[in-house]
């Protein structure tokens, strides 16, 4: 899969709540994809304790992801991204 037909995608968790929106992938030295970057929707920012800013983003670890079709999902409940997204 390319890095284009990633980026841009609706990212969701389990629960089928609505995360935002993929910006960039975090590569490492190796290639190896570790994070994406995100567009978080207002409820995901308050969920992970963010101070709102006009457009809020995180980090999601690449472990998070649970697969990738016409979004992605996270294999974690709205009620853990709190702990899931990280300040970007």
């Amino acid at each position: 899969m390319k890095a284009t037909e990633i980026i841009g995608k609706d990212v969701l968790t389990l629960d089928g709540s609505k995360v935002g929106k993929v910006l960039d992938l975090v590569i490492d030295d190796n290639w190896i994809v570790r994070g994406l970057l995100l567009r978080l929707t207002r409820e995901a920012a308050k969920a992970a304790s963010m101070r709102f800013a006009f457009r809020p983003t995180g980090l999601v670890e690449a472990s998070l992801v649970k697969g990738v079709s016409d979004y992605v999902t996270l294999v974690i409940d709205f009620n853990s991204l709190g702990d899931a997204i990280k300040q970007a």
